[in-house]
């Protein structure tokens, strides 16, 4: 497989990595999929209020355009499961309500002069050491919605989850720790986990997945999820191109024969080698089968060396 080298992070990726892009000779972007990615998380941190104006301009541009499209789609759903079409007054409100609703959130959240963008902390009274840090632009809100996930079991941390499920909602206490600008949350952010290394966070990087491991539950889901599912001939191939020329470091090769020294297969486990290798040959020349005769001789002092 085709291989390019990112012109934002230097690293060398296989070429599916990139998006496409047609001005470009070989159709690929110059910058791969998670640069991009990074770009645009950090650029809707900093420009929060610009994208809030924008997408509520959009709106009264073309709401009543969207609103009828959705009422279309509604009406044609009900048609296609044989329901009765309610277009009376209690509908009309209705919609009118939800519209309503919607502006007001909007204009709230893109005019709001109460929010705080900055650095936050969530800390145990009973267990001071237990802490989670995170960055927000607008930290109020986002300690309510850290209450509301907690309280629906939709956890943002397994650690925090499980304090909370043990300990309460009382003993969590919310501390304001620094107001920044929005383009500095992710770098300040990174500089708490740095050097105070809270219990409860699971990413120790600023709004990546990094050093989150999955708990068993998850695991055991995602294996059976995939259990039955075999590749197709064509992803195979891609698979074994991808793999195929590259050489281990030195250091890896190190690393692995440090981790497996020492180690020995169990009875259970010999068995079940030896029932999968039975009735299987190997396909070795006569250099090989006399110095793996050899190597068995001097290894264990049993059998003897044929007589040339």
């Amino acid at each position: 497989m085709a291989t390019k080298v990112c012109s934002k992070c230097g690293r060398e990726k296989d070429s599916v990595e990139f998006p496409k892009r047609a001005l470009n000779r070989d159709g690929l972007d110059g910058w791969c999929r998670e640069c991009w990615r990074a770009y645009k998380r950090q650029y809707r941190r900093a420009n929060h209020d610009k994208m809030e104006e924008q997408r509520r301009g959009t709106y009264e541009r073309h709401g009543e355009k969207y609103n009828a499209a959705a009422r279309e789609r509604r009406r044609q759903k009900a048609i296609a499961e044989g329901r009765t079409i309610n277009d009376g007054a209690n509908h009309r409100k209705r919609v009118l309500k939800q519209e309503t609703l919607y502006r007001k959130r909007v204009q709230s959240r893109s005019t709001n002069v109460d929010r705080v963008s900055g650095i936050y902390m969530i800390r145990s009274i009973s267990k001071p050491d237990r802490f989670y840090i995170g960055s927000s632009v607008d930290v109020h809100q986002r300690w309510n919605e850290h209450k509301s996930s907690l309280k629906r079991g939709y956890r943002t941390s397994p650690k925090m989850q499980n304090h909370y499920n043990k300990y309460g909602e009382d003993d969590l206490v919310y501390i304001l720790l620094e107001t920044c600008e929005d383009w500095a949350l992710l770098l300040r952010e990174q500089y708490y986990l740095d050097n105070f290394k809270p219990y409860f966070n699971c990413c120790k990087v600023a709004a990546s997945l990094l050093g989150w491991k999955p708990s068993r539950e998850m695991r055991k889901r995602n294996s059976e999820s995939q259990k039955g599912k075999k590749a197709s001939p064509e992803t195979r191939a891609k698979q074994s191109a991808a793999h195929k020329g590259k050489k281990k470091s030195e250091e890896w090769k190190r690393k692995i024969g440090d981790a497996n020294r020492g180690k020995k297969h169990s009875k259970a486990s010999k068995r079940k080698l030896s029932a999968a290798r039975l009735g299987h040959k190997l396909n070795l020349t006569p250099e090989e089968r006399e110095r793996r005769r050899e190597q068995f001789r001097l290894n264990t002092g049993r059998g003897r060396k044929k007589a040339s």
